[in-house]
């Protein structure tokens, strides 16, 4: 054990100074081929990936497959450049993501460098049409006629072709109450109407009374589509909408679109922003909103993943604090591929956690079908993949269960998400009961938001922990409420009692927890979980190789 340790330390010492900003030109590590990775990678093999032939041999009418086209660098070729390119793109973004990032440590990196531009132009002469471009991923979403998929992976920029993987459609039918239900008696400051009970069970008007409303706050939500016209959300601060599917704007529907194209994200934001009373109000009905139409509904097999990455990857340049997404990607993935690692939608939500953006996603609708399971990216280990709960607090019928197939305990936690009162599309002046994890999440996302305004300087994982910890069943975790019901106002009045050095939580300063650290400065790796930024063994603000050092320190004490 001690010479592992000797070993681990050694290997600090020796890129000590190299690795602080995680990209590090190649020519000034000649010496250190396991750092020079950072900025060129080697090609895979094969390229092409085996399921993009398989789903084209499942569609055979179909001429064109949607894929992620991934390079092999940036383009980046001295110390001058990146340097350069590290300023000119630091330099664009907003002065509250820089504030933002500040609280988790997280510099301007390699993952926030632009594509080259060159690499994406070479692709569409091969007769590919461009959809999004992921600089966290360095590369771009392309619509590829299969006979020119070849050509395009022989290019030696390029180094993985994946397929983009489509979304599920939630089966489950709304259910369409003409007169309000009962209301119970309350007394509180706002009249609640019968958006009450959702809000009580989670302990929202605690927190309202308090002052609190999610001021301050911006989230994004990502969906469908969004009619503002409804009576419930007149009063939304719109920081910032646009469409990724039509390249505009617009979030609300367009000549073109299916009648019922933004009925989903409406009611969705209602949920957790709306503010009518005597009818609904949203948790973080003060906050402020960004809005994202990522989700096709008029296609069979939509494809939508890598417009929620770019959607994702635009909220972090605005300056968003949260992400709330009540859709899951299940399509071409299987249950093994559920282990916070393999999907790039779930990659690309714990990477917006390293970035300082919290994620809550609907666990999914699953678990009375054949599928039974969380979906992508609800499988990610630094988000709050949330589950949905009756009036009474029961575990939905439909609410997809855990593990996620690595074994990690899911969802984290659970709020309403059978009969949740929301607004209708149709009619600016009424609501309906709803049924889904998809109204589940913007109540655990508006709730997040209110811990957030009373704890501005806490990170992702801070406000992930403390909702998770002061959960209903806390205590005794599983794979169908995940940690419980949560209690914003618990929430809210939550210390955080992590461990320096102790990564995984066992309680223990050993072996494992180095790994962990030094997997996360050289692989930029996130792996965190529940214990949040206990990497940071030294409290500098930092993620760096003195932590690694402190860690080891601490292990030989303990040991």
């Amino acid at each position: 054990m001690l010479k592992v340790l000797t070993y681990m330390l050694f290997l600090c010492i020796l890129v000590s100074g190299q690795i602080n900003d995680k990209q590090v030109v190649a020519s000034e590590l000649s010496y250190e081929p396991v750092l020079a990775k950072f900025l060129t990678k080697e090609k895979s093999a094969p390229v092409i990936h085996p399921i993009v032939w398989e789903r084209a041999a499942s569609t055979p009418s179909t001429p064109d497959v949607v894929v992620w086209i991934f390079f092999t660098d940036k383009g980046i070729s001295s110390k001058e450049e990146y340097r350069t390119a590290r300023h000119e793109t630091e330099r664009q973004l907003s002065e509250r993501t820089v504030r933002r990032r500040e609280k988790v440590s997280s510099k301007i990196d390699f993952t926030d460098l632009p594509v080259k531009r060159e690499y994406i132009e070479a692709v569409l002469n091969l007769g590919a049409k461009h959809r999004t471009t992921t600089k966290w991923f360095n590369g771009m979403s392309a619509e590829v006629p299969l006979g020119r998929l070849e050509e395009i992976a022989n290019l030696p920029f390029v180094r993985e072709i994946r397929l983009v993987n489509g979304s599920k459609r939630e089966p489950i039918q709304v259910k369409r109450d003409v007169e309000k239900p009962p209301v119970p008696h309350q007394q509180y400051q706002l009249d609640y109407g019968p958006s009450l009970g959702q809000l009580e069970q989670i302990n929202v008007p605690a927190v309202h009374e308090l002052g609190y409303s999610g001021d301050g706050v911006i989230l994004c939500i990502l969906d469908t589509g969004f009619n503002l016209n409804h009576e419930s959300l007149q009063h939304v601060n719109l920081i910032a909408e646009y469409d990724f599917i039509n390249k505009d704007g617009t979030t609300a529907n367009e000549p073109g679109d299916p009648r019922t194209q933004e009925d989903h994200g409406t009611s969705v934001l209602s949920t957790v922003g709306g503010a009518s009373s005597g009818n609904l109000y949203g948790p973080a009905y003060g906050a402020s909103y960004i809005l994202a139409k990522t989700e096709d509904i008029s296609s069979e097999t939509t494809v939508e993943e890598d417009y929620w990455v770019a959607a994702l990857e635009w909220a972090d340049g605005l300056g968003a604090d949260i992400a709330s997404s009540s859709l899951i990607y299940i399509n071409w993935y299987t249950y093994e591929d559920m282990d916070g690692n393999t999907a790039v939608i779930t990659k690309a939500a714990d990477m917006a956690a390293a970035k300082g953006i919290l994620v809550c996603n609907a666990a999914g609708n699953e678990r009375d079908d054949e599928w039974f399971y969380i979906g992508a990216p609800a499988d990610a280990d630094s988000i709050l993949a949330c589950g949905a709960v009756t009036e009474n607090g029961q575990i939905a019928f439909f609410s997809s269960s855990g593990p996620s197939s690595d074994g990690r305990t899911k969802p984290e936690v659970a709020a309403r998400g059978d009969r949740t009162y929301v607004a209708d599309p149709s009619n600016p002046a009424h609501y309906y009961n709803a049924l889904g994890t998809s109204y589940a999440t913007p109540l655990i996302a508006g709730a997040a938001a209110l811990v957030l305004e009373a704890h501005p300087d806490w990170t992702p994982l801070q406000v992930r922990e403390a909702l998770m910890m002061t959960a209903s069943q806390a205590h005794n975790p599983n794979n169908l409420y995940g940690w419980g019901i949560i209690d914003a106002l618990a929430a809210m009045n939550y210390g955080s009692t992590e461990s320096k050095g102790d990564i995984n939580g066992d309680g223990i300063f050993n072996i494992t927890d180095i790994k962990m650290a030094v997997d996360f400065i050289l692989n930029f790796r996130i792996p965190f979980h529940d214990q949040g930024w206990a990497a940071d063994c030294n409290d500098d603000g930092e993620i760096d190789v003195i932590d690694i050092i402190c860690i080891v320190r601490l292990s030989l004490d303990d040991g």
